[in-house]
């Protein structure tokens, strides 16, 4: 008896009972929930992901360049023959 209880109170509050309209807002909020989550995935793939491998690409960079241009000061300021 008690496991059918609750089935059956779905049922009547989804069926047209004073509960339709909150079954209804359930399955519209379980679609926009889906569609949330459909576009984190498009952002990040689209997005952020090429972000990401731009700032690290910049970041590899600027330490090549930083190091290139450590070894020209250090020339520099040891001797001039370097």
């Amino acid at each position: 008896m008690f496991g059918s209880a609750p089935l059956f109170l779905v049922f009547y509050l989804c069926s047209g009972g004073p509960g339709g309209a909150l079954c209804g807002v359930g399955e519209a909020l379980q679609q926009v929930a889906q569609v949330r989550d459909t576009l984190d995935v498009n952002v990040t793939r689209t997005f952020i992901d090429p972000l990401q491998d731009l700032h690290d690409t910049e970041l590899k960079d600027i330490r090549v360049r930083g190091a290139a241009s450590q070894t020209t000061n250090s020339c520099v300021l040891r001797t001039p023959t370097c």
